[in-house]
């Protein structure tokens, strides 16, 4: 047997276990950079409103998508010790976590190879429209409302309870 013949069997073995470990390789590769990018849309979509579910488990969700990612985990270390405060006392605070959440976005930006320019852009143009605004805030008002009505009736009963 010459030495054509066995690279040739070796190549019928062992080419399709090569071709399938290649692709399995940029399959991982693929659905981790969806994943990551399902986090970067979810915190980027939902930055103007506050808080959503899918934005709270998106944040939950950091370490363990960007854990190869150091100044994304590093990022986000930062910004949830900014978040941890019962009130924010002041409008610095405030500030602080507004920026901590924008740099948080910058990070995941560059590391999904988002230019400078394009990151800077999302950050300083999010949208909301006047009218999804005032509909947030009537039902904020609402709701506010409606908690100082069960309060007062909660006292109430309370009184006749005791008096």
């Amino acid at each position: 047997m010459n030495v054509t013949t066995i690279a040739n069997i070796f190549a019928v073995l062992f080419a399709p276990i090569v071709a399938v470990w290649i692709g399995q390789v940029l399959l991982d590769r693929t659905e981790k950079r969806k994943d990551k990018m399902s986090i970067f849309r979810s915190l980027v979509s939902s930055r103007v409103y506050g808080w959503t579910v899918e934005s709270v488990n998106a944040l939950n969700l950091i370490e363990l998508v960007f854990y190869k990612d150091e100044n994304v985990c590093q990022q986000w270390r930062k910004y949830y010790e900014s978040l941890n405060v019962k009130a924010p006392a002041d409008e610095t605070q405030i500030r602080k976590m507004q920026f901590e959440q924008d740099e948080l976005i910058r990070v995941m930006g560059k590391t999904l190879k988002y230019s400078d320019d394009a990151i800077a852009q999302i950050i300083r143009t999010p949208y909301m429209p006047i009218g999804m605004s005032n509909q947030m805030q009537s039902q904020q008002k609402y709701q506010d409302m409606q908690l100082a009505a069960m309060q007062a009736l909660l006292g109430q009963m309370e009184k006749k309870e005791n008096g």
